[in-house]
């Protein structure tokens, strides 16, 4: 029977390499100073995910001046967050930024996830270039939590993460720390 169970987890999890959800940024590659430009981000669920959390990190130099949908842009500095625990679907968030005085190109980073899609780096446009120049891509460093299955009945869960470099990502955190939860309670039954 535990061979089973292992089997189906194990089946669970791979299942994710299959479907995936994605959300996919759209910015503008050039601004001036001092411009409002509108950010998209685009979130194509798949069928089965009902919950999801966005982390979209922001250049220090450019200013949020609103969001849709509830984005939180005031508890932490430089980062936009939107969290849906029930009913997910296909959405279009935006956001406006004011680019500020300062000539320079700024890297867009953030990250997103579910239930059944581990953390990943949004797709699509990363940077905005103010002023003068040309813009460029420069694709981000994603932390990812990864979780050891229990080996038998008498043994238990242990969870090991590899530390962010920067940015606070303890979202991620909480939520791998919600599926491991149900997977021992479920494991017990």
């Amino acid at each position: 029977m535990k061979k089973i169970l292992i089997f189906l987890v194990m089946i669970c999890l791979m299942s994710t390499m299959a479907f995936a959800s994605t959300v996919t940024r759209t910015v503008s590659s050039t601004a001036g100073k001092n411009a409002d430009v509108t950010v998209s981000l685009a979130v194509d669920m798949d069928p089965g995910e009902t919950y999801y959390v966005i982390d979209e990190k922001l250049p220090t130099a450019l200013t949020v001046t609103s969001a849709s949908n509830q984005g939180d842009y005031t508890t932490t500095a430089g980062h936009i967050f939107w969290i849906v625990i029930s009913g997910a679907q296909d959405i279009t968030y935006t956001y406006h930024i004011n680019t500020g005085s300062q000539d320079g190109t700024y890297t867009f980073t953030g990250t997103y996830g579910s239930e059944i899609t581990s953390e990943r780096a949004i797709l699509g446009s990363t940077s905005l270039t103010v002023g003068a120049g040309g813009a460029t891509s420069t694709l981000p460093t994603v932390t990812v939590p990864t979780y050891a299955a229990p080996a038998s009945s008498g043994a238990s869960a242990t969870a090991t993460t590899t530390t962010p470099t920067t940015g606070t990502n303890y979202i991620w955190y909480i939520v791998g720390g919600i599926v491991l939860v149900g997977i021992i309670l479920f494991m017990k039954k």
